[in-house]
């Protein structure tokens, strides 16, 4: 799985229980084991993951 299907994937599961407002760039690459620099080099911010 590639890493921008990964954090999608990581964002829908934790939409589940949070707004999407609520969720910080650090819970997504924490709970998709990845590096904040990593989600940055593919996302300007959790509104573009989103579209």
């Amino acid at each position: 799985m590639d890493t921008k299907q990964k954090l999608a994937d990581t964002l829908k599961e934790l939409m589940k229980t949070t707004p999407v407002d609520h969720i910080t760039v650090n819970q997504l690459t924490s709970s998709a084991d990845v590096a904040r620099n990593t989600f940055y080099y593919h996302f300007a911010d959790i509104n573009e993951l989103v579209a």
